[in-house]
């Protein structure tokens, strides 16, 4: 499967990656091994990250130009701002399969669904303060959308 973001905003983002460049708008996807960005007026497709194990799902957190996304087999949650380049793990520990994660950015924290062990959790974008949310009657969560303003 293939989990997609849409980057989308009012002025223009141009994210150097090497020799390449993803211009606004573009769409970010996670295809197994690599993260990849198609320029959406032109189809052009740039490789963000490569050398993954299993990238699963993702969410970008626009205005900090930080894509955030769970890796399967290693089971961790990482991320990387694409203006500095540095990457980090964020969640590394009593971790399933992650198929669900959204970025809430008017609290700074982001959501996931394990699949694994059936259950919802939370945690600020660094990785802090992470929380079970939901964890009775949750049979293998996969997606998870939130809506910022309404909570």
């Amino acid at each position: 499967g293939v989990w997609i973001s849409l980057l989308h905003d009012n002025h223009v983002f141009s994210q150097h990656l090497g020799n390449n460049e993803c211009s606004e708008p573009c769409l970010i996807y996670s295809a197994g091994s690599k993260i990849n960005a198609i320029e959406l007026n032109s189809s052009k497709i740039v490789t963000v990250v490569s050398n993954l194990q299993q990238a699963a799902a993702l969410d970008v957190h626009v205005n900090e130009k930080t894509i955030y996304w769970s890796d399967i087999n290693l089971r961790v949650i990482t991320r990387l701002n694409m203006s500095s380049g540095k990457m980090e793990d964020l969640i590394t520990e009593d971790l399933g399969t992650v198929y669900g994660l959204a970025v809430e950015w008017e609290s700074h924290v982001m959501y996931w669904s394990d699949y694994s062990y059936g259950r919802i959790e939370v945690a600020f974008l660094d990785g802090s303060q992470r929380k079970l949310l939901f964890k009775e009657g949750i049979n293998r969560p996969r997606g998870i959308a939130l809506h910022p303003k309404k909570g």
